[in-house]
């Protein structure tokens, strides 16, 4: 999987943010309590759904706002099955993971879109 951008809006400290990243290696660097395991709680939480820091939601959304919203496009291109077979996905399997936490509600609202799947 390759992540293409991220996208934040009041998550934990970053009150607006849009980030590209390049197809090779990226780097996140900073001064300590700068937002650099913020960007990866962030990627986490498309993941999985959840945080690793953290056993309640209500945590990532930013202080004295009422949601939070994580944006990525990812180019997804094979996984590997039980049996370590590589298995290209289906256009059905391809749905990118947008998470808006409404504070007040503590419920998630899912926005689904399909990815463009690109043939190497």
């Amino acid at each position: 999987m390759r992540i293409v951008n991220l996208k934040l809006l009041n998550f934990r400290n970053y009150n607006h943010l849009t980030l590209s990243f390049s197809p090779n290696i990226n780097v996140i660097y900073g001064k300590n309590g700068s937002g650099k395991t913020n960007l990866i709680e962030a990627i986490y939480v498309l993941g999985l759904t959840k945080s690793f820091r953290s056993s309640t939601d209500k945590v990532l959304v930013m202080k004295d706002k009422n949601l939070t919203w994580i944006e990525s496009e990812q180019i997804i291109f094979a996984w590997l099955d039980k049996d370590n077979q590589v298995t290209p996905l289906t256009d059905e399997q391809l749905n990118p993971v947008w998470k808006i936490l409404n504070y007040e509600t503590g419920k998630y609202e899912s926005v689904q879109k399909h990815f463009r799947v690109f043939e190497v």
